[in-house]
């Protein structure tokens, strides 16, 4: 293992769109917008428009004086083809090219029978809300309703005005700052990665950024912007451009690998990637009348049902983990920022007597409790951390759960250096594996892909208990890839190069 005395990378927080470095909770109404390129010239121009509006990561000056609302965008691979973008062979990852409802992908995902993209709402592979047609996705948010539909306003009427843009789907969401519930009544968005370079700085001037949990490394850069060292020590592969793409001179060169710092920047090929990420957006649709029904079944009375579904989450609803107090929910633990997250599987609960090992947080960030030791199992599990900026869909302001109300659930929006290394193979080795870390038949009982003979197994001595004929609580209505250009690739694409 290669030792490491790297320090801390300056990033360019003024080249870097905000949603990657920041939850944006002072904005908790959001709205997703999915556009159709109809004319790429003045669908550039159009861009080139509202390149200065986007919001980046850099720090405010004063904290209590935030800016009114925020927006960001992305692009899918059709969309930067429909725009004019031409990149060195290869430039993009497969994954991006080929796209989230690709058969074998969508296999791989979990996203089969009715979470099928034939399925879907948007993003499948037929039909005008196809991958092939959602191009552009506009990203607004807001610190209340008035105000973010005033902003989506002023955006329609600049699309108007640049002509070349149609349309195609919005989606709004509300996130109660309060609670910060999803449907089923949990706290959600907690342990979240600590940027390296990034958290303990903002700490001080900014709430969103906060240091690192006791015994938690922040964890590399490069694992979720491109141009800076991964997990592994080196510049994850970014999206190039040849030189005489960019006459304007608007890109970097490609940097030199850190492993080989005498090696000279390329000058064949202009770095598009840099101090940009991919983007996972999926619509996840929560059966909560389901979800209760089944618990109040299992669980015996209220209290068992609570439990039981703390069981399956590997959290009181909280927030508060079952590692700290698996008997009973403890406000006070929910509400210290510091023992929220601080804390681990190896010695704390190796067998999973407290939180089980199939529960939902122990799948999604295993962290000290793999084989072969639990040095090791850290360092795997960084290496598959994503940043997830998720919100509720569905959900009242005052509503507590969806109960019977319209369709509800969480729009899953994931960041990352690496769609296969990161969102994917948690999504298929660690959520969906039957087998994940010596279970059998037990996939992930809240998000995985169950089919009614998915079994939870809940660790408890001397004979653990199996709750059996799980069904699917959650399912895929829609998805896709984009790519989140940095604002100095935003300009590069604005002007048609």
């Amino acid at each position: 293992m290669k030792k490491n005395n790297h320090q801390p990378p300056e990033l360019k927080l003024g080249d870097i769109q905000g949603i990657i470095l920041r939850g944006y909770k002072h904005h908790p109404y959001s709205m997703y917008i999915f556009l159709q390129v109809e004319d790429p010239a003045r669908a550039r121009a159009w861009l080139g428009s509202m390149i200065a509006e986007v919001t980046t990561s850099e720090s405010w000056p004063d904290p209590k004086h935030r800016p009114r609302h925020s927006l960001n965008v992305a692009f899918s691979y059709a969309g930067l083809q429909r725009l004019g973008f031409e990149g060195t062979k290869g430039t993009f990852s497969r994954e991006f090219r080929e796209g989230m409802p690709e058969e074998n992908r969508a296999r791989v995902l979990g996203d089969t029978h009715e979470s099928a993209p034939d399925k879907w709402e948007l993003g499948g592979v037929e039909g005008p809300l196809s991958k092939d047609n959602l191009h552009i996705l506009l990203m607004l948010y807001a610190a209340n309703y008035a105000a973010l539909h005033k902003q989506a306003a002023a955006q329609r009427q600049r699309m108007a005005e640049a002509g070349g843009l149609k349309e195609l789907y919005e989606q709004d969401c509300y996130i109660n700052p309060e609670s910060n519930q999803e449907p089923f009544g949990f706290r959600d968005g907690l342990s979240q990665p600590t940027v390296e370079g990034y958290g303990k700085r903002k700490a001080a001037a900014d709430t969103e950024g906060v240091a690192a949990p006791p015994g938690e490394e922040p964890i590399r850069a490069g694992e979720f912007i491109l141009g800076y060292a991964n997990a592994y020590e080196q510049l994850p592969i970014t999206p190039t451009v040849p030189i005489d793409r960019d006459p304007r001179n608007i890109l970097p060169f490609v940097p030199p690998d850190p492993d080989q710092p005498d090696q000279p920047v390329s000058d064949t090929v202009k770095d598009f990637g840099q101090n940009g990420s991919y983007l996972v957006y999926r619509k996840l649709q929560q059966d909560v009348v389901g979800f209760w029904k089944f618990m109040n079944q299992h669980g015996g009375s209220y209290d068992g049902a609570q439990k039981l579904a703390a069981k399956f989450m590997g959290r009181w609803p909280s927030g508060t983990p079952l590692v700290l107090c698996p008997e009973k929910d403890d406000p006070a633990v929910a509400a210290d920022a510091s023992r929220l997250n601080a804390f681990k599987f190896h010695e704390e609960d190796p067998h999973g007597y407290k939180c089980p090992v199939g529960s939902h947080i122990r799948r999604s960030n295993p962290r000290d409790s793999m084989e072969p030791n639990p040095e090791e199992s850290l360092i795997v599990s960084n290496r598959h951390r994503i940043i997830r900026r998720g919100r509720p869909y569905g959900v009242p302001e005052d509503a507590k759960a969806c109960k019977e109300r319209a369709p509800c659930g969480i729009i899953f929006i994931a960041l990352n250096a690496s769609i296969k290394r990161q969102f994917e193979f948690v999504q298929q080795t660690w959520v969906d594996d039957q087998k994940f870390d010596g279970l059998y038949d037990n996939k992930d009982g809240v998000t995985g892909s169950n089919d009614d003979l998915t079994v939870m197994v809940i660790q408890e001595p001397p004979v653990r208990r199996r709750i059996r004929n799980v069904p699917r609580f959650v399912q895929v209505r829609g998805g896709g890839y984009f790519f989140l250009p940095s604002i100095t690739a935003l300009k590069y694409l604005a002007t048609g190069a």
